[in-house]
C-alpha cells in the first residue's frame, strides 16, 4: 500500500509522499527473473556473475517466441542482488544492462569440487553450481557454436534458423563432442571446463538446457554481453582472466568458421607454455593452413581423442567408453 499523505500536510510531507510513490513505481511491475552463471574458481576465491530482468517472461509456445522474448526482455538496472555461497553473503547492484559480478574470497580455502551458490532479488531466487579447482587441475576452454552445437555460422540463413527456431531442447549437438569433453575433463584430478562463447547472455539458460540434455560435463559459462563494445575481441579478456587467475595448463577447443584459431593463437603467445594443445573442428574456411599452425584441425572427435591420448591428456579408450555409456 502506498504511504498516505495528510490533507493538510506541509510541503515537506508532500514531497516525501511523492518520493515514496516514485520509488515504488520504479520497482518491477512483474516478478523479476534472476540468472546466475555457472563459474570456475579456486578454493580461495571465485567470481560469480549473472543478470537480472524486470520481469519473468511467460513460458513461450514456440522456440521462436521464447528466443525473441529472451533477447528483448527488459533488464533491471540497479537491482539489489544478494548471493550466498558456503555461508558467506555478498551484496551487489546490477548495472544498466542488468549485469552483476561478485568476488567471493575464502579463508581458510574451501574444498575443491562443485559448490552451490544461491541468489535472490526482490521477486526472484536462483541457484547455480560453481567448481573450485585444485592447483593440479587442468582447464578445458571451449567455444560453443559449431564446436559443441550445430549452428552453421557460415550460412546466414541456417544461422538465423538455429538462433531463432531452435532452443536448448532441439538444437543438435556435434556428435561425439560431449564424450570428448567428458574425457578431457575426467581423471584423477577433475579438470574445469569453461565455455567462452559469442552466444549472448540473454540465451544463457538455453545453453545450460542444451548442455544438460546432451550429457556434457559441468561447464562454467562465459557468454557475451551484447553491446557496441563486444562486436569483436570479447573472448580474449575472459580467457586472459581465466589463465591469469589460476596456474592450470589449458586445452582449447574451437572451430574454423570464425576466429577461434586466431584467438587461441593470441592466447598461446601471451601465455607461453600454458596451453597444452589446440583442437579446431573443421567447418570451413580451411584454405589457409597457417591459421592452424601447431593445432589439430579435425572433422571427427575421434581424431582429437587419439591426439589427446597420445599426449597424455586423456585416458586411452575413454572416448569409446563414453560413447557406449551415453549413446
Amino acid at each position: 500500500m502506498l504511504p498516505r499523505a495528510p490533507l493538510k500536510a506541509p510541503l515537506r510531507s508532500v514531497r516525501r509522499w511523492l518520493g515514496a510513490v516514485a520509488a515504488l513505481s520504479a520497482l518491477p511491475s512483474y516478478a523479476a527473473a534472476l540468472t546466475i552463471l555457472p563459474a570456475l574458481g579456486r578454493p580461495d576465491e571465485v567470481r560469480i556473475s549473472g543478470r537480472v530482468l524486470n520481469e519473468h517472461p511467460p513460458k513461450a509456445r514456440s522456440a521462436l517466441a521464447g528466443n525473441v522474448r529472451a533477447l528483448t526482455a527488459d533488464a533491471w538496472a540497479g537491482a539489489p542482488v544478494e548471493l550466498r555461497l558456503e555461508g558467506q553473503v555478498q551484496q551487489a547492484t546490477s548495472d544498466e544492462r542488468g549485469h552483476f559480478s561478485v568476488l567471493f574470497r575464502f579463508a581458510p580455502p574451501q574444498a575443491a569440487g562443485i559448490h552451490e551458490v544461491e541468489g535472490r532479488v526482490p521477486g526472484a531466487t536462483a541457484k547455480a553450481a560453481v567448481q573450485l579447482l585444485s592447483p593440479q587441475a587442468r582447464l578445458v576452454i571451449s567455444d560453443l557454436d559449431d564446436t559443441l552445437s550445430v549452428t552453421h555460422v557460415l550460412s546466414k540463413r541456417k544461422l538465423a534458423e538455429a538462433v531463432f527456431l531452435q532452443d536448448g531442447e532441439t538444437q543438435p549437438a556435434v556428435p561425439g563432442m560431449a564424450a570428448l569433453l567428458r574425457c578431457l575433463s575426467s581423471g584423477p584430478v577433475p579438470a574445469g571446463v569453461a565455455v567462452v562463447t559469442g552466444t549472448p547472455i540473454q540465451l544463457a539458460h538455453r545453453a545450460q538446457v542444451f548442455f544438460a540434455r546432451n550429457d556434457f560435463p559441468f561447464a562454467a559459462l562465459y557468454p557475451r554481453a551484447l553491446g557496441a563494445d563486444t562486436l569483436s575481441g570479447y573472448k580474449q579478456p575472459v580467457i586472459r582472466q581465466l589463465l591469469q587467475s589460476r596456474p592450470h595448463r589449458a586445452v582449447c577447443l574451437g572451430d574454423s568458421g570464425e576466429q577461434d584459431p586466431e584467438v587461441y593463437e593470441q592466447m598461446r603467445r601471451e601465455f607461453p607454455g600454458r596451453i597444452s594443445r589446440i583442437y579446431i573442428r573443421n567447418v570451413g574456411r580451411d584454405e589457409n593452413p597457417e591459421r592452424f599452425r601447431d593445432m589439430l584441425l579435425f572433422t571427427d572427435p575421434a581424431q582429437a581423442a587419439a591426439d589427446a591420448t597420445a599426449r597424455g591428456l586423456m585416458a586411452d579408450g575413454c572416448l569409446d567408453q563414453e560413447r557406449r555409456a551415453h549413446p
